[in-house]
Formats: structure tokens, C-alpha cells, sequence
């Protein structure tokens, strides 16, 4: 959430630095969600081999 806060307030008040902000902050929250859901998915493979 603050990597989309940053880049739509720095689209809108027009300040070039909250958009790289706010891209900086993207991949970070992209390779969190990207682990959380990997493990979800173990999670529910291993629960169903049970």
C-alpha cells in the first residue's frame, strides 16, 4: 500500500521523487507477496497429501 500511495500522490501533486519512491517500494512488496503465496501453496499441497 505505501508503494501505490507514493507513486498516485507523486502523480497527482506532480513530484517526480514520490514516484521512484514509490516504484523502490514495488519489488520489495512484490517478492514478499511472492513468497507468502509460494508457501500457501506448499502449505495446501502437503495438507492434502495428508
Amino acid at each position: 500500500m505505501p508503494a501505490v500511495s507514493a507513486m498516485t500522490a507523486g502523480r497527482a501533486c506532480d513530484v517526480p521523487w514520490l514516484g521512484t519512491l514509490g516504484r523502490l517500494l514495488l519489488w520489495p512488496a512484490v517478492v514478499v507477496w511472492a513468497v507468502v503465496a509460494a508457501g500457501a501453496v506448499r502449505h495446501a499441497v502437503a495438507a492434502s497429501s495428508d
